[in-house]
């Protein structure tokens, strides 16, 4: 079932953020699966979401979506004060709002493919929506990735 490797990780998972890296066909989306099942059986609201759409039809029995649609954002033209207003007060952002205040874990899949700024925008709405100061609002965030992508889009964030 899961190497050792994955069992640390998933034990990691149960209330931990989490980032999980590794190369193509190590494993990230078999134990990401895993984790969801898990987690859902305990009865934690999990959503998980990836960059594109193609990505998330790996996970379409999941339940999977985009982070743009998860989070409200559309095509991110919209300044972070403009996506929170929209989501607190607008009801065709509803569904949305839902979505972050009662998400109890967030996995998001190849987390470097999503740009510095769209991460930001889901962090801070995250924040606002909830109105808790913690990290994503108190979600708990799993993401994963090829650590070498991860790692070159950490560095352009962190000097943004």
């Amino acid at each position: 079932m899961l190497d050792e490797d994955q069992k640390i990780a998933f034990e990691l998972a149960n209330g931990h953020n989490l980032i999980i890296s590794g190369q193509a066909g190590t494993g990230k989306s078999f134990l990401l699966k895993y984790i969801v099942k898990d987690q859902r059986e305990k009865q934690k609201n999990v959503a998980i979401v990836c960059s594109t759409g193609i990505a998330s039809t790996l996970y379409e029995e999941l339940g999977a979506k985009t982070l743009h649609k998860w989070a409200g954002i559309e095509d991110g033209r919209h300044l972070n004060e403009e996506i929170i207003h929209l989501v607190q007060s607008d009801e065709r952002f509803m569904s949305v709002k839902h979505n972050i205040q009662t998400t109890d874990l967030l996995i998001i899949d190849e987390v470097s493919m999503v740009s510095a700024k769209t991460f930001n925008k889901v962090e801070v709405l995250c924040r606002k929506v909830r109105d808790n100061n913690k990290y994503f609002g108190g979600i708990q965030v799993i993401l994963s990735g090829d650590l070498t992508l991860i790692l070159i889009s950490l560095i352009v964030k962190l000097k943004n």
